[in-house]
């Protein structure tokens, strides 16, 4: 591995039972639903930031609806994606294992730790899949799963700070550019 970067996807996907998919930026906040200054407490705050919104935009695809029969684009696309996170074919994410697909998404993840504590050239990271951490930094995250040599985080290409962590200014930037 050359380089391990933490993967920032802004649009959200939701495919269900391989029939309705929905693929667009919004997200369930007073950002994307109503206005910004609705999400402070302070009378300052909720005054500078009133009527200032962000434009979100979602589509919904369904596979098969009214008098159009179905061609297989939402699970065409499911398995696409699935493919890419997972490091696969796509053809291995068509068909659903006899236990599920969960196993399948945890075993890439733990595939992945271990090669990424290894040295061996026999253990190769696919993907972008690791196991879920609640911590607030990559590091940390990394930290968490037992990976803490100095060559394994400096391959982190983005690594926040304690402000970008608990206090996120990037918004208030944002808002005046």
């Amino acid at each position: 591995i050359e380089s391990a970067s933490q993967i920032f996807v802004h649009s959200k996907v939701m495919v269900v039972d391989d029939n309705w998919a929905m693929v667009g930026s919004a997200n369930l906040d007073g950002v994307s639903l109503h206005s910004y200054g609705d999400d402070f407490a302070g009378p300052v705050a909720r005054r500078l930031f009133r009527d200032v919104r962000n434009f979100d935009l979602n589509a919904i695809v369904r596979d098969g609806c009214d008098d159009v029969a179905p061609n297989g684009f939402v699970s065409s696309l499911r398995s696409k994606l699935w493919a890419e996170h997972l490091g696969m074919s796509a053809a291995a994410t068509r068909t659903r294992p006899p236990k599920g697909w969960l196993g399948m998404w945890r075993k890439r993840a733990k595939e992945n730790v271990i090669a990424l504590k290894s040295n061996d050239s026999r253990h190769r990271y696919h993907g972008s899949v690791l196991p879920y951490s609640t911590r607030a930094t990559p590091a940390k995250q990394w930290l968490e799963l037992g990976i803490s040599s100095l060559t394994a985080l400096r391959m982190l290409e983005f690594d926040p700070g304690l402000m970008e962590v608990y206090l996120s200014p990037n918004w208030v930037r944002n808002m005046f550019l």
